[in-house]
């Protein structure tokens, strides 16, 4: 009788949830479900045992079983494993299962506080988003969906601003975002001599409603590190906005869309501009949850077109890659991880303080996908990192989930 060894490569992720299972290849991104028959099922328990170091040996007597067979064939022919003959001369390949090891958990974050020795954990803060007034044309819902202004008489003055990215010193800021009526912002002229002044990567979020020419001969585009992204609620502003085709590479654009007609609209207006840097933005507005069932809800086909590495995988079990390391602040001084979540508190509570209040009990930067029904999908660590879509419509995830009842006409199903 004839013996073989199946090694999984480590870049290859093994999951099984209820009596159904998933192999993806981190490299290739290529993946397959199967359902787990008795054989299959003991084959897999063996190999994602830490003790087994990934493989597992398999009989011929094994491999004559038809699924068996056709589920071995599927991990070699997508590069996720290898068979190798214990003939005398093969030697076993080692390898290991890709286990997740974090070494800044909570209990070692409150280990270096009771020491007093875990300032570094600002470290993790990496960008922060200032509302610094409001417009006119703004809103008090849809920022709670993405960057956008509000509606709102209040400002925040330059002094905040300052003195909270200067306490914000030993975290490692890259990115500063400004959010609201830039060019009817009472401290304007400060707020522009302190960024051409420092060294940071400046964001200007505006609404086309209230652009206007002069922000051109402000030397605003004077800088590599300075972008300005123009919010498009009415298309036809498109055409007042022309002359920004000679500043392209420094202009984006956003279209807040709630319905098909809208994104055809919007579609519309970017083919006739010929737009490159743009995004089209679903809005949720509480009476278009068809909408988003039909055209933002995930489905199980285009898991198909999976292309995340091992590390982006292993990011998400780990945090919510939409707000880790991102603090926004309101024009009241309210400073919140996620504006959906309670604050964190105001421009003047010491920034470790609540660094540490969200890296121990916060519901923002670490949030990950390990609740119902989420925990029970096998795309659960696939699957993008929990959004504010899901907050603002008060629903666990956006995607038509994988019924573990769900049961796969073939064995292997391949992508």
């Amino acid at each position: 009788m004839k013996k073989f060894w199946l090694v999984l490569f480590p870049d290859t992720f093994l999951w099984i949830k209820n009596g159904q299972g998933i192999i993806y290849n981190s490299i290739n991104f290529r993946h397959f479900t199967f359902c787990c028959s008795d054989d299959i099922k003991k084959l897999c328990d063996t190999i994602v045992d830490l003790d087994s170091l990934y493989s597992v040996e398999i009989t011929d007597s094994l491999l004559c079983n038809k699924q068996v067979r056709q589920w071995v064939d599927a991990v070699t022919s997508m590069d996720a494993g290898v068979l190798i003959e214990q003939n005398g001369r093969n030697k076993k390949m080692v390898s290991y299962y890709p286990y997740l090891k974090i070494q800044d958990n909570k209990d070692h974050i409150l280990w270096e506080h009771n020491l007093n020795i875990g300032g570094r954990i600002i470290q993790n803060l990496d960008e922060l988003i200032f509302y610094i007034n409001g417009s006119a044309n703004g809103s008090d819902q849809l920022f709670r969906q993405t960057n956008y202004p509000l509606d709102s008489t209040m400002s925040l003055k330059f002094e905040q601003i300052e003195s909270f990215v200067t306490k914000c010193r030993n975290g490692s800021i890259s990115k500063i975002t400004f959010v609201g009526d830039l060019l009817n912002y009472t401290d304007l002229h400060k707020l522009k001599k302190w960024i051409h002044t420092n060294d940071y990567f400046i964001h200007l979020v505006l609404l086309a409603d209230d652009f206007q020419t002069d922000l051109t001969t402000s030397e605003w585009f004077s800088s590599e590190r300075i972008t300005v992204e123009i919010v498009i609620n009415d298309y036809t502003s498109l055409d007042q906005l022309e002359y920004l085709e000679d500043f392209s590479d420094k202009v984006s654009w956003k279209f807040p869309i709630n319905s098909v007609a809208q994104f055809e609209s919007a579609n519309t207006g970017i083919y006739e501009k010929e737009l490159n840097d743009y995004d089209i933005i679903p809005i949720y507005n509480g009476r278009n949850a068809t909408f988003f069932e039909a055209h933002v809800f995930m489905t199980k086909d285009e898991f198909c077109d999976l292309n995340l590495s091992r590390r982006e995988v292993f990011i998400n079990m780990a945090l919510n890659i939409n707000y880790f390391g991102k603090l926004t602040i309101m024009p009241n001084g309210i400073v919140y991880a996620n504006v959906n979540r309670e604050p964190l508190g105001n421009t003047d509570t010491p920034i470790y303080d609540m660094v540490f209040k969200e890296m121990t009990d916060g519901r923002s930067w670490l949030r990950i996908r390990d609740y119902e029904p989420c925990r029970n999908c096998l795309y659960q660590w696939l699957c993008p990192s929990p959004g504010n879509y899901e907050l603002v419509m008060g629903t666990p995830n956006l995607c038509h989930v994988f019924s573990p009842a769900e049961k796969a006409d073939k064995a292997v199903m391949n992508c």
